[in-house]
């Protein structure tokens, strides 16, 4: 079972979790982030992952830690929790978690951007045509994914821009399994994309 928050910065829901899920610890990483938005950010981000802690384990004061690649994954006295994942993109903030396996979450602003050139660089053949056919919804698409999925995995999303497939479901179902990969791909506001990838 995957587990989301999805939440947009100066609401009375994002108010509400910083309120009551920000900790002490968490303001004063916030400090160490260069700019007031990328401050703002991360206390939302771990303010809605630790809501959503809090809502599936009862637990509110996790650590947070950083493996090698970046993954982030946390503990309470020395257990380990579950695998969660954070994103966020233009004011709004994503996160997941999962007891079941590892788990990649992305959002994604739809951007004017030169779609077939990026992805002639760095998707595979299939891809390149579904994006030809779908234009910016496609992009968005099979971007989110596949960035979900090198979170899941720890690989970085600069390394998975290899030229090959990734994405090898291009239909409309918002939910659908590959090779032992639940994926979830949904449009949660106006012009974003959210894609989950979770492997059990």
């Amino acid at each position: 079972m995957v587990y989301l928050k999805l939440l947009a910065h100066k609401t009375a829901e994002a108010e509400d979790a910083l309120i009551r899920f920000a900790m002490p610890d968490d303001h004063q990483e916030a400090k160490s982030r260069k700019t007031i938005r990328s401050r703002d950010n991360f206390l939302l981000a771990r303010a809605a992952i630790r809501s959503l802690l809090y809502d599936f384990t009862g637990i509110k004061n996790w650590q947070f830690y950083t493996d090698t690649e970046g993954k982030p994954y946390i503990a309470n006295e020395g257990c380990a929790g579950p695998a969660i994942s954070i994103s966020h993109s233009n004011g709004w903030v994503a996160c997941a978690l999962s007891e079941q396996g590892t788990i990649g979450i992305d959002i994604e602003y739809w951007k004017l951007r030169d779609f077939n050139k990026f992805s002639h660089y760095a998707f595979g053949p299939d891809e390149c045509r579904a994006i030809e056919r779908g234009g910016t919804a496609a992009f968005y698409r099979i971007w989110t994914l596949r960035e979900a999925k090198a979170k899941a995995t720890g690989e970085s999303l600069l390394r998975g821009m290899n030229g090959k497939d990734v994405v090898t479901y291009f239909g409309s179902d918002e939910k659908w399994i590959c090779d032992g990969w639940h994926f979830t791909y949904l449009t949660p506001h106006q012009d974003y994309s959210l894609a989950v990838a979770m492997y059990e």
